[in-house]
């Protein structure tokens, strides 16, 4: 039998066969899923939550607890279908950007602190109130509302949002110190009335304990910071107390003053708030005041005052030359202030020698101090113009014409201090010829006695 590679067809026999098999293109069948309808996707879901969620928030110990105390979404999730803006918008903006949008109707929320998983939300809260300012992190869930009316499982989305709690700040609870100012007579106002004066010399006391510096913000704003000068102490200040003698440009008077400053608004809320008690350094007055913007109107405020106190002392200082020789056994001390109060902490050794620059003397013309120069001042009657003979040794008291008569010890102005009994023994410094020309032993400090009214023993 002989095979063939190729059969060809012609004619009539070619027309037959494409009548029983026609040849047509292939056809695709496709099979449709059934739709499925979802409520929310998790793709939407995430988006939507990151858009109206934060990232980080910044709030305060109090503010936190009063949020998460009574959301319920805390303990489980929670229907956001209508709480997307309002009074009862979701933990109002503590973890939102705002109101949210209408998408935020198909869900649920719920809201988990790290560490307080499974917990109830008073229970979070407290525990978060008692921890205080840190770092706290909660993560936002959203879930599916579904038409049964809860909600599906599990969470569409999640986002962590940070938490700050900074440090509470300290309020202002009193006045820490109010540093005193000492000038003479006839001396300027002007310097006592400027906001600067009052800040560098002012600390507040805060209400965690500690103390802070003032600053200008302090002060009142838009009102006289300075009032005026008052002689009274009364810790409640009334404009009447005001000093109207003080009218010119320096001290005519001496004697003790006070300059008055307002405190702001902010620090005197805090101190009424705190309780505070008033003081001659810190003053209160309570009146009845015209509303702003309404005159038919009155309310009542309380103003807070720090008062700083002016000594001005019956002195003048002058310029002098010469050598205060220090005659006080015990040496004598250097003070800042020409009314010899405050001590700069330093002491000159008994029998130094220092040059004067300047002397102070009150009205009468007695001799208060000597500077020695850059404002130091020494007591006048710690030195002599006339140098000590060093005679360090002991002085027994027997007084030549009765010796069981009691002595007086003189200061330099030969003043009588005090009696010293016959027969005891005093220690001494030195030995100089006083005003009445008679010779003395130092027995310590501005203390002298009669060389002849006992005898001497070298040490």
């Amino acid at each position: 039998m002989k095979k063939f590679s190729k059969v060809k067809y012609f004619g009539a026999v070619a027309a037959a066969l494409l009548a029983v098999a026609p040849i047509a293109a292939p056809v695709v069948s496709s099979i449709a899923s059934p739709a499925v309808v979802q409520a929310a996707t998790t793709t939407d879901a995430q988006k939507v939550l990151n858009r109206y969620f934060k990232d980080s928030t910044t709030t305060s110990q109090k503010n936190l607890f009063e949020f998460v105390s009574g959301e319920s979404a805390i303990t489980a999730p929670e229907s956001l279908a209508g709480r997307r803006s309002g009074p009862n918008h979701f933990l109002g903006t503590l973890l939102t950007n705002g109101d949210l949008p209408s998408e935020f109707k198909n869900y649920y929320v719920q809201v988990v602190f790290s560490g307080y998983e499974g917990y109830p939300a008073s229970q979070v809260a407290y525990d978060l109130y008692a921890r205080g300012a840190g770092t706290y992190t909660a993560t936002v869930y959203l879930f599916n509302a579904n038409p049964s009316g809860t909600y599906d499982t599990p969470a569409l989305a999640s986002k962590t949002v940070t938490l700050t709690v900074p440090a509470a700040t300290a309020t202002v609870s009193g006045v820490s110190s109010v540093s005193d100012a000492t000038v003479a007579n006839g001396s300027s106002v002007t310097p006592f009335q400027t906001v600067a004066s009052i800040v560098g010399s002012t600390k507040f006391a805060l209400s965690d304990g500690s103390t802070r510096d003032a600053v200008p913000s302090d002060f009142a704003t838009g009102l006289p910071i300075f009032v005026g000068f008052t002689q009274s102490s009364n810790p409640y200040y009334d404009i009447k107390q005001l000093d109207g003698g003080i009218t010119g440009s320096t001290f005519k008077t001496p004697g003790t003053y006070y300059a008055l400053f307002s405190l702001s608004d902010d620090v005197a809320a805090s101190l009424t708030t705190a309780g505070v008690t008033p003081t001659v350094s810190l003053r209160k007055v309570t009146a009845t005041v015209t509303v702003p913007g309404d005159k038919t109107k009155t309310e009542t405020k309380t103003n807070w005052y720090v008062a700083r106190k002016v000594v001005v002392g019956d002195y003048a200082e002058s310029a002098a030359t010469g050598t205060a020789n220090v005659v006080n056994g015990q040496g004598t001390t250097v003070y800042s202030d020409p009314t010899t109060t405050t001590s700069t902490g330093k002491t000159l050794d008994y029998g130094s020698a220092w040059k004067v620059y300047g002397v102070v003397k009150n009205s009468a013309g007695t001799v208060l101090a000597y500077n020695l120069g850059g404002k130091q001042y020494v007591k006048a009657s710690d030195v002599s113009s006339t140098a000590v003979s060093n005679q360090a040794g002991v002085f027994t008291v027997k007084y030549p014409s009765n010796p069981t008569w009691s002595i007086a010890v003189y200061n330099s102005d030969l003043k009588v201090q005090k009696l010293i009994p016959a027969g005891s023994t005093w220690t001494t410094f030195g030995v100089k010829t006083l005003k009445d020309g008679k010779s003395y032993y130092n027995v310590g400090g501005d203390q002298w006695v009669r060389t002849d009214y006992g005898y001497w023993n070298a040490k």
